[in-house]
Order: C-alpha cells, then structure tokens, then sequence
C-alpha cells in the first residue's frame, strides 16, 4: 500500500475488495494458470456498528498473501482517502466545531483549521487522529463514516473495460 497507513488500508478495506473483485471478473488473468482466488480473512471497519469486525473476502493471492488493487484514480498524485486527508477534513472539522461559540448576532465563529493545527493535542498525526475521532466516537458522530461520504462524493469510477 506504500505510503498509506494501516488504518487508512483497514477503512477502505471493502471498498478495494469490491473493486478487485470486479478487475478479477474482468480479466480471467487472475484466476488461470497457476494464479488463483482465495477467502481471506481481514481487519475491516463497519461502519453500521461503528466498530472494527473480521470480514471474509475473495481475494487474488500473491506470494500466498491476499492482493487488493487500487483503482488508478485512486493512486494518482491527489490520493482520496489519506490519513492527511482525513485529519485535515473531519479531524480539523470536528476539532472546530468543538470549540466554536455563538456571537451576539448568532453566528457560529469557528477556530482557523491552520490555528488549531498549532494547539497542543492537534497537530497533524496518528495520535490526533485517534484521539479526536474517539472523542467523536463518544458523543455519537462517526467521522470515518463521514469521511468515507466526502471521500465517495469526491470519486468517480473508472469506467469498466471490456
């Protein structure tokens, strides 16, 4: 996955298996020869239980290892769904809606994402993204889910070659 995290690989998960399920129906390359598909076991994340939960999914084995391609738009220089990505949008949204308050004419003023990128406990990585997300995750507000919803607004899919 390069320079993708782990966790990131783990959210989108299902998607990249839905997506080299429909390549392996296109291109029997996949299943011929000495190449084949098998049921493996993955870390995904459900978004319905809000939870992290073991998925079954049909998958090409490489080197007895599962392979899940990435779509081209995907993996192009303006990556959709990033850990970057996802603190700048909802890590940072979140964190501004945390502490906005309400002027005297009733106008929410929200924080600067690039000032509160400078306050302790925000700056961009793993940590904060764990930590604001569980803080999200405790007053009800699913921000992977609501990451993975800008993210499919943002997608296009490639068209399907015959």
């Amino acid at each position: 996955m390069g320079r993708t995290s782990d966790i990131t690989t783990r959210i989108i998960v299902e998607a990249l298996a839905d997506s080299t399920a429909s390549m392996v129906a296109i291109y029997p390359q996949f299943t011929s020869g000495s190449h084949r598909v098998d049921t493996f076991k993955l870390q995904a994340w459900d978004v319905t239980s809000r939870a992290w939960v073991i998925k079954s999914f049909e998958l090409p084995v490489a080197d007895g290892s599962p392979l899940l391609l990435v779509p081209s738009g995907w993996a192009g220089s303006t990556l959709l769904m990033s850990a970057g990505r996802y603190y700048e949008t909802k890590v940072l949204g979140y964190a501004q809606l945390e502490r906005a308050v309400r002027s005297s004419t009733g106008k929410l003023v929200k924080t600067p994402k690039d000032q509160l990128m400078n306050e302790p406990g925000l700056g961009r990585g793993r940590v904060t993204n764990l930590n604001v997300t569980r803080r999200a995750h405790e007053n009800d507000e699913d921000l992977i889910a609501k990451f993975k919803q800008f993210v499919d607004m943002k997608w296009v899919r490639p068209t399907d070659v015959a």
